[in-house]
């Protein structure tokens, strides 16, 4: 298992759980620019699809604002690595909620 940051409160739980990760903060630390950072993932993660399995975890929705992942999923396809996106609930998600707003009518009206 990968996470992208540690930098959640879930991470807590996972480790209170005995979960082992790893995470990518190092590269944030390492690179000068997101877009390498982004592409060091994505070159990390397929490498270990060599292992077996591999779970990369990101903060909410992994289709929202997570570019990671789009990069991630590009590579697997042209690589033939399989994948499976699953979809947790992002940060647009509650704050909408938490403001009362519909962002629909805010992008069409």
């Amino acid at each position: 298992m990968y996470l992208r940051t540690s930098i959640h409160p879930t991470v807590k739980w996972l480790e209170q759980q005995g979960v082992n990760f790893s995470t990518m903060d190092y590269l944030y630390q390492d690179l000068e620019t997101f877009e390498k950072v982004y592409t060091s993932i994505v070159k990390e993660i397929i490498k270990a699809t060599e292992q077996g399995t591999v779970i990369y975890a990101v903060p909410g929705h992994p289709m929202v604002a997570e570019e990671s992942v789009s990069l991630l999923l590009k590579a697997s396809a042209e690589q033939g690595v399989k994948t499976k996106v699953i979809p947790a609930m992002s940060f647009l998600d509650a704050l909408c909620a938490t403001l009362g707003i519909d962002p629909c009518k805010l992008i069409y009206n």
